[in-house]
């Protein structure tokens, strides 16, 4: 991965006119980021109905996201950042309303593994 350079120039001018310039080159480095929605209504009305992750610089061959219900067991699985939970228990019934927990593991550009756990709220 290549890092952006940029370069950077600082003018100081004193009170009596006189200047000095200093050159820097900064690196950028590109930023991981991941949001999470907190809730989300499967109604099907083509509105907020799939819950999922978005993010910046994420390894998508390594993102696996899981949703628990409030007993601990698995109701949905998914191995790709672009595939969200529908609210479907196991693929079949849908949900009931109430707040359900999600691990959601990932490798970054830099080959970080990341785990964010949260709480997602389903709205009927």
């Amino acid at each position: 991965m290549e890092l952006e350079k940029k370069c950077t120039i600082l003018v100081a001018i004193s009170n009596f006119g006189c200047k000095d310039s200093l050159y820097r080159y900064l690196k950028f480095e590109p930023e991981v980021k991941l949001w999470v929605p907190d809730a989300f209504t499967p109604d099907n009305d083509g509105i907020n109905d799939i819950f999922m992750a978005k993010g910046t610089n994420i390894i998508n061959s390594d993102f696996s996201m899981t949703i628990y219900d409030r007993w601990g067991e698995i109701i949905f699985e998914s191995d790709k950042i672009e595939i969200g939970w529908d609210g479907s228990v196991k693929g079949q019934d849908y949900a009931k309303p109430g707040v359900y927990t999600y691990l959601i593991s990932f490798k970054d550009i830099y080959n970080i593994s990341n785990e964010r756990a949260g709480k997602v709220s389903v709205i009927w």
